[in-house]
């Protein structure tokens, strides 16, 4: 294993964590992006579903639970795509944070090329289409909204 002391980090282990986002949105991308669109239907129509029944019925509390469970599977994916994101983010503040005197000047240059590589977030996302993130999450809220209230009135 190369040390970064030493200057011996090879281009390999430079790319090693680029491979994985890369990988990872190449074999979760489309089932992410499913899982998103499923469970935004599905809200909507729990939501809407909800405000037909009675408070005393019996599948009122299960579809309330059920609404609950479909934007915490949803609510999963983008935190942990958020914290993805600024841990990525965090490795530059790290690398600038380090003692750079004692180092050699080849370890100072392969640090920076890390450093401008970080300064660009991993991102996870669903077909390329979606990045997981807080943000995307809010957004899925306004759009299922939007959409309950579109329901609500045609019907």
């Amino acid at each position: 294993m190369a040390q970064v002391g030493s200057g011996n980090v090879d281009n390999d282990q430079k790319n090693f964590i680029f491979r994985m986002e890369k990988q990872l949105n190449k074999l979760f991308g489309f089932l992410i992006f499913m899982q998103f669109f499923i469970s935004i239907l599905n809200l909507c129509t729990s939501c809407f579903y909800i405000t037909k029944l009675q408070y005393d019925n019996t599948f009122f509390l299960s579809t309330i639970c059920m609404s609950i469970s479909f934007l915490f599977q949803i609510f999963l994916y983008c935190w942990f795509g958020e914290s993805m994101s600024r841990r990525s983010l965090a490795v530059a503040d790290i690398i600038y944070q380090m003692d750079w005197n004692v180092l050699s000047k080849q370890t100072k240059q392969t640090l920076l090329i890390i450093m401008m590589r970080a300064s660009h977030p991993i991102k996870l996302t669903g077909s390329s289409l979606i990045i997981v993130s807080i943000e995307t999450f809010l957004k899925i809220l306004k759009v299922s909204y939007s959409a309950f209230n579109l329901i609500r009135n045609v019907s």
